[in-house]
């Protein structure tokens, strides 16, 4: 985006001094070098080429402004397709979560199944051996039995008889299960292929994902956005660089988020620079994350507070950051600054609150 306004800014520039050459063109006009007269037909040609130019110009402009705006649609487009992914992601994990509590549901069930199938045998034994003793007690009857013990045989018959419906009852029953686990297993099947589908999408989704990609495109944004605005304080004193990888003693690659910091002396971590430089540093960083965040949701901020940006910093220091702090009043619509320090001469409006040391309540003072 800066990479375009400069080209726009170059080319009006140029411009400016083609037609700061057509004012100099008249009938008397002579060569800056020889100070010899031009006449009438050189200074016609000069005039038409520097024409030409600011016509080309005006074109090159035009096709800038127009890039520019498809690259805010772009921006645009990408923000939106964020936050659905998002969305769908979230949808995903409860739908492997839900898939895995049906899971175990039918593990129980097909346990259950496997007990009622070995039931299902030791009763079709029973009957086959009640058939048999049927099949002997008939042959038999005539010749071995009395009439008391035909009696008998006649009661253990009809006995048999209801066992025999009570288990063809059973077989019945289970057979049933049997058909019910058919239709488990085959819904396992399919519950199976749909959930290697959500690990799929799942690992798209992940932070190694389409959102690791994302997050890289951002962070390139914040950290251009940044260096802008230590130029504006420090005159480029400082740039930072946000690296996101880190190579282990075995070449491997973990991920990190390390803020390494060039000035004239070298590269150095964060950490090694002073108090006052590294207020310097956080007030770019979290200012870049905010103008962030404004991109991604698509609405802007009214106002922005800043909580003890001045207080490590020296006075020439303080003047820059109140430089940059006033330029921000075209970005947001207020701008709070908390400090223990005195700020009444730097800006305009200020609210003064004192802590009474006997009650220990805070109250409003002075108000500008």
């Amino acid at each position: 985006m800066i990479d375009i306004s400069n080209k726009e800014k170059v080319l009006e520039t140029k411009i400016e001094q083609e037609k700061e050459k057509i004012k100099l063109l008249g009938e008397e006009a002579t060569c800056p070098i020889c100070e010899s007269e031009i006449g009438k037909e050189n200074a016609k040609q000069i005039l038409t080429k520097c024409e030409d130019k600011i016509i080309q110009y005006e074109l090159e402009i035009k096709t800038i402004n127009e890039d520019y705006r498809v690259l805010r649609l772009r921006e645009e487009s990408i923000c939106s397709d964020k936050k659905s992914l998002t969305k769908k992601k979230e949808k995903y994990d409860k739908q492997i979560n839900d898939n895995k509590s049906n899971k175990m549901l039918i593990e129980v069930k097909e346990e259950s199944l496997d007990k009622k199938n070995v039931e299902i045998k030791s009763i079709e034994k029973e009957i086959e051996i009640a058939r048999t003793k049927l099949k002997e007690a008939k042959s038999n009857i005539v010749n071995e039995y009395t009439q008391d013990e035909l009696g008998n045989i006649e009661s253990d018959k009809e006995r048999i008889s209801k066992e025999k419906t009570m288990l063809n009852e059973k077989i019945k029953s289970y057979k049933s299960s049997k058909d019910d686990l058919d239709e488990l297993k085959r819904k396992i099947k399919i519950e199976r292929k749909k959930q290697s589908h959500y690990l799929i999408l799942k690992n798209i989704f992940s932070k190694n994902g389409i959102i690791a990609d994302i997050i890289g495109n951002c962070i390139e944004d914040i950290e251009e956005d940044c260096n802008q605005i230590l130029k504006d304080i420090n005159d480029g004193e400082m740039q930072v660089i946000f690296r996101t990888e880190k190579e282990n003693k075995d070449k491997s690659v973990k991920d990190t988020l390390d803020i390494i910091v060039e000035t004239e002396d070298g590269a150095a971590t964060y950490e090694a620079f002073s108090g006052g430089e590294k207020t310097v540093i956080n007030f770019a960083i979290r200012l870049a994350l905010s103008k962030m965040l404004t991109k991604v949701n698509g609405v802007g901020f009214g106002f922005i507070v800043l909580d003890e940006v001045f207080g490590a910093l020296d006075e020439f220091n303080r003047d820059k950051m109140s430089k940059v702090i006033n330029y921000l009043k075209n970005e947001f619509g207020q701008i709070f600054i908390i400090s223990h320090d005195e700020m009444k001469e730097r800006f305009g409006n200020y609210i003064k609150i004192v802590k009474n040391a006997r009650t220990k309540i805070s109250s409003i003072e002075e108000v500008e």
